[in-house]
């Protein structure tokens, strides 16, 4: 649902906005524990050949490092440089 709220589509990105608020109570807390498969699941997309899949990974990385600050960068170098 975190990847979603990223969605080109204004209306898909609502209601995935409003189902993560719904069902995440903590939602920092959520993130922190996903997010290594999140990032890996970013990084899928940015690499995919649909430029509205690449879209949506940039925005979504875009708000982890919002969320998250310098420590998402790290984290996420590591794992690229697990994937190259």
């Amino acid at each position: 649902m975190f990847i979603m709220k990223y969605d080109p589509d204004e209306k898909v990105k609502l209601q995935a906005g409003t189902i993560w608020k719904n069902i995440v109570d903590n939602q920092l807390l959520i993130l922190k524990q996903v997010l290594e498969t999140l990032i890996r699941l970013v990084f899928f997309l940015v690499t995919h050949s649909s430029s509205d899949l690449q879209e949506m990974g940039l925005s979504c990385m875009r708000g982890m490092v919002e969320k998250f600050g310098e420590k998402i960068i790290n984290q996420s170098i590591d794992i690229f440089e697990q994937l190259v």
